[in-house]
């Protein structure tokens, strides 16, 4: 009776092995699932921000999205700041301006409809006479999932960056 029992405990320790080790494994797969959803949220920034696109880039903010930018000491409703950025993109658009934008995270925190992402962002701005500026930002944001479709709710540029910071940051896939 004793190995019966024994040999059922066995099986019932195994069994309880198998299953946290499916969850575990489904649990970091569901995980980088939304981060490759994630990546393609900024990637599809990156790629509106180059061409000059404002109406596909103002698609990956929420509706009542806020920007804060921390060495102003301001935050204002997202729709300001596209107003603010009109011009800019209007250049792009028509070929006076080329721009790159590139982002990097070092801590990203999530689930499967919310997330807090902290890291960089990378932009270099060519204008008409062939000047080129580049810009490292810290940044964190607070995006959410709607309909499917990830869009931030909070982008909060916090100060300047370095090269050396940026450099320690992996690169999207």
């Amino acid at each position: 009776m004793q190995i019966v029992l024994l040999q059922l405990l066995q099986i019932l320790a195994k069994t309880f092995l198998v299953l946290a080790l499916t969850t575990l494994f489904n649990v970091a797969i569901a995980k980088k699932d939304i981060e490759v959803e994630l990546n393609s949220m900024w990637q599809e920034m990156s790629r509106t921000i180059a061409i000059g696109d404002i109406n596909g880039y103002r698609d990956t903010f929420h509706q009542d999205a806020t920007l804060v930018l921390g060495e102003k000491h301001t935050s204002y409703h997202i729709n300001k700041a596209f107003k603010r950025w009109s011009l800019g993109f209007d250049k792009v658009k028509s070929g006076q301006h080329k721009v790159n934008v590139e982002f990097r995270f070092s801590n990203r925190i999530h689930d499967e409809s919310t997330a807090y992402e902290t890291g960089m962002y990378y932009y270099e701005l060519v204008d008409e006479r062939g000047d080129k500026t580049i810009y490292y930002v810290n940044l964190e944001a607070l995006a959410i999932k709607v309909q499917g479709k990830w869009q931030v709710m909070m982008e909060y540029q916090k100060s300047a960056g370095t090269v050396e910071q940026w450099n320690q940051l992996k690169t999207l896939k």
